[in-house]
């Protein structure tokens, strides 16, 4: 009976992060014409394919680097939109084990543009 508690924390916990991925998802789709901005060149790598690129990312790291962004920041929208970019990236490595390559590398490349184009505006400032 101990466990009962800490089963129902860590079910919350997921009910949490799933709900917080389909805020994400919702997000993402009413925002696309944010993330793939006329105009923008659809192969960042050279030669290398995007996919083969995308499949290299580490969601982790990436959310890991926003985290790492939002302690330097005080700008309160940058910030915003540095938390939903991170919020992105963590949902990205949650559902990895479910999505197939072309699926991640797809997304990865989604948040990676839309990461970009945050960091290009804000080095604007």
């Amino acid at each position: 009976m101990a466990s009962l508690p800490a089963e129902a924390r860590e079910f919350w916990k997921l009910e949490q992060s799933y709900l917080t991925l389909a805020e994400n998802d919702e997000w993402m789709a009413d925002n696309l014409q944010k993330i793939n901005s006329p105009g923008a060149d659809e192969n960042w790598y050279g030669d290398a394919t995007v996919e083969k690129v995308m499949l290299q990312v580490e969601p982790w790291e990436k959310a890991a680097d926003c985290e790492r962004a939002l302690r330097l920041t005080l700008d309160p929208i940058y910030r915003e939109n540095l938390t939903n970019i991170r919020e992105f990236w963590i949902s990205l490595a949650h559902k990895r084990p479910f999505l197939s390559e072309t699926q991640f590398a797809g997304e990865a490349e989604a948040i990676g543009r839309f990461h970009a184009n945050l960091s290009a505006t804000a080095s604007m400032h």
